[in-house]
């Protein structure tokens, strides 16, 4: 062992932090978001974050990204399966836009473009008609151009497909935080 008085510093140091540490970290819980105790969708406990978000009953798309954006949340609220009892609904509205991200001068064409979407939604109680919280969301995809025009459609799809998802994902989550604080 060294007797030098800076190592014995930095050693008395490191115990002091790692104490403080752990006795300023006894105190946290830490537990997961969607606490329904293992169970399936189709028998989770009421009150828990998991029985609100499968109460939620997913309003009608207008166009095909907010159906993509529809099913994704219908599949990651419920599991796919019809509200458990319908406690709120979700009102959503998904814009997209298209913009040029790559041009190649020697081709004279466009080589990469990005799809962003736009969404803001609004949960209403279904007995009340309060509306109980509201969000925005945004997500961006982008894909590559070619000289096909079929594979320029289906690229195309293809990224507003992963921004409604993503879309999706990010008002689950904040859906749930929502939840999760209330309780």
């Amino acid at each position: 062992m060294s007797h030098n008085p800076v190592s014995r510093l930095i050693r008395t140091s490191g115990f002091a932090l790692l104490a403080s540490l752990s006795i300023g970290l006894a105190g946290c819980q830490v537990q997961p978001l969607y606490s329904s105790s293992g169970t399936s969708f189709s028998s989770v406990e009421a009150g828990t974050t998991s029985a609100e978000l499968a109460s939620i009953d997913v309003e009608k798309a207008e166009d095909r990204v907010e159906l993509e954006t529809r099913n994704a949340l219908i599949f990651s609220l419920t599991g796919g399966d019809a509200p458990l009892d319908r406690r709120y609904t979700l009102q959503y509205r998904v814009q997209t836009t298209i913009a040029n991200v790559g041009f190649d001068p020697n081709l004279s064409r466009q080589t990469a473009e990005q799809v962003t979407a736009y969404a803001s939604f609004r949960l209403y109680d279904v007995t009340t008609g309060e509306r109980l919280f509201q969000g925005k969301s945004t997500a961006l995809a982008s894909y590559d151009r070619s000289n096909q025009r079929f594979a320029n459609v289906r690229a195309r799809r293809d990224a507003e497909n992963r921004a409604a998802k993503e879309i999706a994902d990010d008002i689950r989550i904040k859906l749930a935080t929502y939840f999760a604080g209330r309780g």
